[in-house]
Protein backbone atom coordinates (compact mmCIF):
# COMPACT_ATOMS: atom_id res chain seq x y z
CA UNK A 1 0.00 0.00 0.00
CA UNK A 2 1.45 3.35 -1.07
CA UNK A 3 0.79 5.35 2.08
CA UNK A 4 3.00 7.71 4.10
CA UNK A 5 4.93 4.82 5.63
CA UNK A 6 5.66 3.38 2.18
CA UNK A 7 7.07 6.67 0.86
CA UNK A 8 8.97 7.35 4.08
CA UNK A 9 10.70 3.96 3.79
CA UNK A 10 11.24 4.39 0.04
CA UNK A 11 12.97 7.73 0.64
CA UNK A 12 15.21 6.17 3.28
CA UNK A 13 16.07 3.32 0.91
CA UNK A 14 16.88 5.80 -1.88
CA UNK A 15 19.21 7.66 0.46
CA UNK A 16 21.03 4.65 1.88
CA UNK A 17 21.50 3.11 -1.59
CA UNK A 18 22.72 6.37 -3.14
CA UNK A 19 26.32 6.54 -4.37
CA UNK A 20 26.64 9.73 -2.31
CA UNK A 21 26.00 7.91 0.98
CA UNK A 22 28.25 4.86 0.66
CA UNK A 23 30.89 6.50 2.85
CA UNK A 24 30.23 8.14 6.24
CA UNK A 25 29.13 11.75 5.87
CA UNK A 26 31.94 14.09 6.94
CA UNK A 27 30.49 17.57 7.59
CA UNK A 28 33.94 19.18 7.75
CA UNK A 29 34.92 17.90 4.29
CA UNK A 30 31.61 19.02 2.84
CA UNK A 31 31.99 22.43 4.47
CA UNK A 32 35.51 22.82 3.05
CA UNK A 33 34.26 21.86 -0.41
CA UNK A 34 31.39 24.36 -0.34
CA UNK A 35 33.59 27.16 0.98
CA UNK A 36 36.13 26.59 -1.80
CA UNK A 37 33.34 26.56 -4.39
CA UNK A 38 31.56 29.68 -3.05
CA UNK A 39 33.02 32.41 -5.33
CA UNK A 40 32.54 30.33 -8.50
CA UNK A 41 29.06 29.28 -7.36
CA UNK A 42 28.11 32.95 -6.88
CA UNK A 43 29.36 33.85 -10.36
CA UNK A 44 27.37 31.00 -11.90
CA UNK A 45 24.30 32.19 -10.00
CA UNK A 46 24.64 35.61 -11.60
CA UNK A 47 24.86 33.94 -15.01
CA UNK A 48 21.79 31.78 -14.24
CA UNK A 49 19.75 34.47 -12.49
CA UNK A 50 17.01 34.51 -15.13
CA UNK A 51 16.31 30.80 -14.49
CA UNK A 52 16.14 31.28 -10.72
CA UNK A 53 13.91 34.33 -11.17
CA UNK A 54 11.44 32.25 -13.19
CA UNK A 55 11.04 29.83 -10.31
CA UNK A 56 10.56 32.60 -7.76
CA UNK A 57 8.09 34.35 -10.10
CA UNK A 58 6.12 31.09 -10.22
CA UNK A 59 5.91 31.09 -6.41
CA UNK A 60 4.83 34.72 -6.38
CA UNK A 61 2.11 34.03 -8.95
CA UNK A 62 0.73 31.26 -6.72
CA UNK A 63 0.78 33.54 -3.67
CA UNK A 64 3.27 31.28 -1.95
CA UNK A 65 5.39 34.41 -1.50
CA UNK A 66 4.03 37.77 -0.37
CA UNK A 67 5.72 41.11 0.01
CA UNK A 68 5.55 41.24 3.82
CA UNK A 69 6.82 37.69 4.30
CA UNK A 70 9.76 36.71 6.46
CA UNK A 71 11.41 33.76 4.71
CA UNK A 72 13.93 31.16 5.87
CA UNK A 73 16.13 29.80 3.05
CA UNK A 74 17.50 26.46 4.25
CA UNK A 75 20.90 25.59 2.76
CA UNK A 76 21.09 28.93 0.99
CA UNK A 77 24.64 28.68 -0.36
CA UNK A 78 25.86 31.99 -1.83
CA UNK A 79 22.30 33.24 -2.27
CA UNK A 80 21.11 31.23 -5.28
CA UNK A 81 17.49 31.86 -4.32
CA UNK A 82 17.98 34.15 -1.32
CA UNK A 83 18.59 37.13 -3.57
CA UNK A 84 15.62 36.51 -5.93
CA UNK A 85 13.41 35.87 -2.88
CA UNK A 86 14.49 39.17 -1.35
CA UNK A 87 13.25 40.96 -4.46
CA UNK A 88 9.71 40.00 -3.42
CA UNK A 89 9.75 39.61 0.38
CA UNK A 90 10.35 41.82 3.40
CA UNK A 91 13.19 39.74 4.87
CA UNK A 92 15.06 36.57 3.92
CA UNK A 93 17.29 34.71 6.36
CA UNK A 94 19.89 32.52 4.68
CA UNK A 95 20.74 29.40 6.69
CA UNK A 96 23.96 27.55 5.86
CA UNK A 97 26.76 25.72 7.67
CA UNK A 98 29.50 26.98 5.32
CA UNK A 99 30.72 30.40 6.55
CA UNK A 100 32.36 31.42 3.27
CA UNK A 101 29.09 30.72 1.46
CA UNK A 102 27.34 33.14 3.81
CA UNK A 103 30.08 35.76 3.47
CA UNK A 104 29.85 35.45 -0.30
CA UNK A 105 26.08 35.86 -0.17
CA UNK A 106 26.44 39.01 1.92
CA UNK A 107 28.82 40.40 -0.67
CA UNK A 108 26.38 39.60 -3.47
CA UNK A 109 23.54 41.21 -1.51
CA UNK A 110 25.58 44.36 -0.93
CA UNK A 111 26.48 44.52 -4.63
CA UNK A 112 22.76 44.46 -5.46
CA UNK A 113 21.82 46.93 -2.72
CA UNK A 114 19.85 44.21 -0.92
CA UNK A 115 21.85 43.95 2.30
CA UNK A 116 19.06 45.42 4.43
CA UNK A 117 16.66 42.66 3.35
CA UNK A 118 18.95 39.70 3.95
CA UNK A 119 20.32 38.16 7.16
CA UNK A 120 22.50 35.09 7.70
CA UNK A 121 22.39 32.19 10.15
CA UNK A 122 25.46 29.93 10.35
CA UNK A 123 23.81 26.85 11.88
CA UNK A 124 22.58 23.39 11.02
CA UNK A 125 18.90 22.91 10.14
CA UNK A 126 18.73 20.64 13.21
CA UNK A 127 19.64 23.61 15.43
CA UNK A 128 16.71 25.78 14.31
CA UNK A 129 13.98 25.94 16.99
CA UNK A 130 10.75 24.17 16.09
CA UNK A 131 8.57 27.25 16.38
CA UNK A 132 6.66 29.06 13.59
CA UNK A 133 9.01 32.03 13.28
CA UNK A 134 8.77 32.41 9.49
CA UNK A 135 5.95 32.99 7.05
CA UNK A 136 7.65 30.75 4.49
CA UNK A 137 10.30 28.05 4.86
CA UNK A 138 12.16 27.44 1.61
CA UNK A 139 14.82 24.93 0.60
CA UNK A 140 16.43 24.29 -2.78
CA UNK A 141 18.63 21.29 -3.55
CA UNK A 142 19.68 21.15 0.07
CA UNK A 143 20.99 18.02 1.80
CA UNK A 144 19.48 19.40 5.02
CA UNK A 145 16.01 18.14 3.96
CA UNK A 146 17.03 14.53 3.57
CA UNK A 147 14.23 12.51 5.20
CA UNK A 148 10.73 12.49 6.67
CA UNK A 149 11.70 14.15 9.96
CA UNK A 150 13.56 17.01 8.27
CA UNK A 151 10.65 17.55 5.87
CA UNK A 152 8.05 17.64 8.64
CA UNK A 153 10.12 20.15 10.59
CA UNK A 154 9.58 22.64 7.75
CA UNK A 155 5.87 22.63 8.60
CA UNK A 156 6.55 23.44 12.25
CA UNK A 157 8.90 26.33 11.51
CA UNK A 158 6.57 27.98 8.97
CA UNK A 159 3.42 29.94 9.72
CA UNK A 160 1.96 29.79 6.24
CA UNK A 161 3.77 28.05 3.37
CA UNK A 162 6.72 25.82 2.56
CA UNK A 163 8.62 25.23 -0.66
CA UNK A 164 11.12 22.48 -1.44
CA UNK A 165 13.02 22.28 -4.71
CA UNK A 166 14.54 18.93 -5.61
CA UNK A 167 15.45 16.91 -8.67
CA UNK A 168 12.98 15.01 -10.84
CA UNK A 169 15.12 12.06 -11.80
CA UNK A 170 18.86 12.31 -12.12
CA UNK A 171 21.08 15.37 -12.32
CA UNK A 172 23.73 15.00 -15.03
CA UNK A 173 27.18 16.56 -15.24
CA UNK A 174 29.46 15.21 -17.96
CA UNK A 175 32.60 15.95 -15.95
CA UNK A 176 31.40 14.66 -12.59
CA UNK A 177 29.76 11.57 -14.10
CA UNK A 178 32.84 10.77 -16.17
CA UNK A 179 35.18 11.28 -13.23
CA UNK A 180 33.00 9.09 -11.02
CA UNK A 181 33.36 6.22 -13.50
CA UNK A 182 37.10 6.89 -13.78
CA UNK A 183 37.75 7.08 -10.02
CA UNK A 184 35.10 4.79 -8.52
CA UNK A 185 34.94 2.16 -11.30
CA UNK A 186 31.13 2.41 -11.51
CA UNK A 187 28.41 4.81 -12.62
CA UNK A 188 27.11 7.31 -10.10
CA UNK A 189 23.56 6.62 -9.01
CA UNK A 190 21.46 8.70 -6.65
CA UNK A 191 17.74 9.24 -6.24
CA UNK A 192 18.15 10.50 -2.67
CA UNK A 193 16.72 13.92 -3.47
CA UNK A 194 14.06 12.96 -5.99
CA UNK A 195 10.84 15.00 -6.02
CA UNK A 196 8.62 11.93 -5.79
CA UNK A 197 9.48 11.22 -2.14
CA UNK A 198 8.63 14.52 -0.41
CA UNK A 199 5.68 15.12 -2.73
CA UNK A 200 4.04 11.77 -2.00
CA UNK A 201 4.75 11.98 1.72
CA UNK A 202 3.04 15.37 1.88
CA UNK A 203 0.10 14.14 -0.21
CA UNK A 204 -0.48 11.04 1.90
CA UNK A 205 -0.03 13.01 5.12
CA UNK A 206 -2.99 15.17 4.14
CA UNK A 207 -1.21 18.27 2.87
CA UNK A 208 -2.07 19.89 -0.47
CA UNK A 209 1.23 20.02 -2.35
CA UNK A 210 1.56 21.64 -5.74
CA UNK A 211 4.45 20.74 -8.01
CA UNK A 212 5.82 22.43 -11.12
CA UNK A 213 8.76 21.24 -13.20
CA UNK A 214 11.53 23.39 -14.63
CA UNK A 215 13.97 21.74 -17.07
CA UNK A 216 17.37 23.34 -17.26
CA UNK A 217 20.66 22.87 -19.01
CA UNK A 218 23.87 24.83 -19.07
CA UNK A 219 27.43 24.55 -20.26
CA UNK A 220 30.06 25.88 -17.88
CA UNK A 221 33.67 26.53 -18.82
CA UNK A 222 36.36 26.92 -16.15
CA UNK A 223 40.15 27.03 -15.90
CA UNK A 224 41.59 23.52 -15.73
CA UNK A 225 43.59 24.37 -12.59
CA UNK A 226 40.43 25.35 -10.74
CA UNK A 227 38.51 22.27 -11.95
CA UNK A 228 41.28 19.99 -10.67
CA UNK A 229 41.11 21.53 -7.20
CA UNK A 230 37.31 21.49 -7.26
CA UNK A 231 37.11 17.76 -7.95
CA UNK A 232 40.04 16.89 -5.67
CA UNK A 233 38.00 18.34 -2.82
CA UNK A 234 34.78 16.73 -4.03
CA UNK A 235 36.17 13.21 -4.36
CA UNK A 236 38.08 13.48 -1.07
CA UNK A 237 34.62 13.21 0.54
CA UNK A 238 34.03 9.77 -0.99
CA UNK A 239 37.48 8.20 -1.39
CA UNK A 240 39.16 7.95 2.01
CA UNK A 241 41.01 4.72 1.16
CA UNK A 242 41.78 5.19 -2.53
CA UNK A 243 45.38 6.08 -3.33
CA UNK A 244 46.55 8.38 -6.14
CA UNK A 245 43.04 9.80 -6.55
CA UNK A 246 44.33 13.34 -7.06
CA UNK A 247 46.70 12.29 -9.82
CA UNK A 248 43.93 10.42 -11.61
CA UNK A 249 41.66 13.46 -11.41
CA UNK A 250 44.39 15.69 -12.84
CA UNK A 251 45.01 13.27 -15.70
CA UNK A 252 41.30 13.11 -16.54
CA UNK A 253 40.98 16.90 -16.56
CA UNK A 254 44.11 17.32 -18.68
CA UNK A 255 42.67 14.86 -21.20
CA UNK A 256 39.46 16.89 -21.47
CA UNK A 257 41.02 20.37 -21.39
CA UNK A 258 41.50 22.60 -24.40
CA UNK A 259 43.80 25.61 -24.04
CA UNK A 260 43.74 25.04 -20.27
CA UNK A 261 39.95 25.37 -20.17
CA UNK A 262 37.46 22.61 -19.39
CA UNK A 263 33.83 22.39 -20.47
CA UNK A 264 31.07 20.70 -18.46
CA UNK A 265 27.53 20.12 -19.72
CA UNK A 266 24.99 19.98 -16.88
CA UNK A 267 21.30 19.24 -17.19
CA UNK A 268 18.30 18.02 -15.23
CA UNK A 269 14.75 18.86 -14.19
CA UNK A 270 13.88 20.69 -10.99
CA UNK A 271 10.66 19.86 -9.18
CA UNK A 272 9.31 22.85 -7.25
CA UNK A 273 6.97 21.63 -4.51
CA UNK A 274 4.96 24.20 -2.54
CA UNK A 275 2.26 23.64 0.06
CA UNK A 276 0.31 25.44 2.79
CA UNK A 277 1.28 24.21 6.25
CA UNK A 278 -2.34 23.74 7.36
CA UNK A 279 -3.71 20.33 6.39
Amino acid sequence: MMDTAFWKDAWEEARTSSSLYQTPVDPDKWRAFWDFFAPVYARRNREDREFHNRIVDHLVSRRVLRENDRVLDVGCGPGTYTLPLADHCRKVVGLDTAPVMLETMQGEAAREGMGHRIAVDNREWAAIPESPDYDVVFGALTPAIKDYACLMKMNRVSRRYCCLISFKGRYHSTLRDGLWRWIMDCDIHSMAFDTQFPFNILYHDGFLPDVAFFPYERTVVEDAAYVKQHFRRYFAIFTQNRGHCGERIDAFIDEHAENNRVQDFQHGVLGVISWPVGN
